[in-house]
């Protein structure tokens, strides 16, 4: 049962990683905290991560500021099951097979269970719909819609076989949380479509790696020789960067960090204007993991380390370590 649970958390990892560049996903790779030109790293918010116990199999989970004050002890989790946020801030929560557990960080977090149909399928996604009280639970083949007030199915859900582990597929909520954006099972045609699968529309063509902007208007696509090109979704007003091994867009759209093969670390515009390099982490994911509402910061883990960046460049710390995992900001 351990390999077991050690296994759905790998595969969950990347999962995360796959679906959208980022995620949502020993040593400090000689990252010091400093920021850079003297400028004072600008922090706000809650960030819940979590501590991983090797010998014993447990997921510790924490919250704790964005600027490393207050480090708070959650209780434990389960292992290979990260922490995901509701989308107003007020309830951190994760899933597995047919139970979502429901933590309350602000009021001794005291945990509520909500029950889904009886499954013998492995979760391998799920989160909080983005402005909507809405979670929502991917297993093979199958995304169920859950009311995040009492855990009652809504009347709705997608199936696809496009809805697996694969890295090949691909598939984002719009920002308002009323559309799905996924590539089929063809690993080339590009649709969005609501959530109760009407309105299914062609955005796009390519069979190679993609990221989507949340709010579907644009598309940045990984081509051959690690080049990225961000254009608008029907492809016009392109760009082009090079030597880029992975991207992640900002959450309000406007701008891409990206990574190259030698870990530096980019911001750039939307329009591909304003490239400001920000710093060099040499971490083998490469991924932004989660970003600050304001999309102005954002957090990552590297080696049990984690840290919290200035996207603009001015500035980045550390705010835990000693195996911590998993950094999610508040979304308010």
């Amino acid at each position: 049962m351990k390999k077991q649970l050690l296994i759905i958390g790998i595969t969950l990892v990347l999962m995360t990683v796959g679906l959208s560049g980022c995620t949502e996903n020993g040593g400090n790779g000689g990252i010091e905290n400093v920021g850079n030109g003297g400028n004072a790293l600008n922090t706000e918010g809650k960030i819940a991560f979590h501590r991983l116990d090797y010998n014993n199999h447990l997921l510790k989970m924490y919250l704790i500021n964005s600027d490393g004050t207050d480090e708070k002890y959650m209780g434990e989790g389960v292992y290979g099951y990260p922490l995901k946020w509701c989308s107003y801030g007020n309830k951190i929560f994760f899933a597995r097979s047919n139970l979502i557990h429901m933590i309350n960080p602000y009021e001794n977090f005291d945990e509520t269970v909500y029950y889904l149909p009886e499954t013998d399928e492995n979760v391998i996604d799920y989160g909080w719909l983005p402005n909507q009280n809405v979670i929502y639970v991917a297993y093979n083949g199958l995304i169920l819609f859950v009311n995040g007030d009492g855990g009652d199915l809504l009347g709705y859900n997608i199936t696809g076989n496009w809805i697996n582990l694969d890295y090949r597929h691909y598939y984002i909520f719009s920002s308002d949380g009323t559309k799905i954006a996924f590539k089929d099972s063809d690993y080339s045609s590009i649709y969005s479509m609501n959530l109760d699968g009407t309105e299914k529309t062609l955005l796009a063509e390519y069979s190679g790696r993609i990221w989507l902007s949340p709010d579907l208007k644009k598309i940045a696509k990984l081509g051959l020789e690690n080049v990225l090109y961000i254009s608008d979704i029907n492809g016009a007003k392109e760009k082009e960067i090079k030597d880029v091994a992975v991207a992640c867009w900002s959450p309000d759209s406007s701008k891409i960090i990206y990574c190259t093969k030698s870990y530096d670390w980019y911001c750039i515009n939307a329009d591909g204007t304003n490239k400001i390099f920000i710093k060099t982490f040499d971490c083998g994911d490469r991924t932004v993991e989660s970003w600050s509402p304001d999309s102005k910061m954002f957090t990552f883990s590297c080696y049990g380390t984690i840290y919290v960046v200035n996207a603009n460049g001015s500035g980045s710390t550390s705010i835990a370590s000693g195996e911590a995992y998993g950094p999610r900001w508040s979304p308010s």
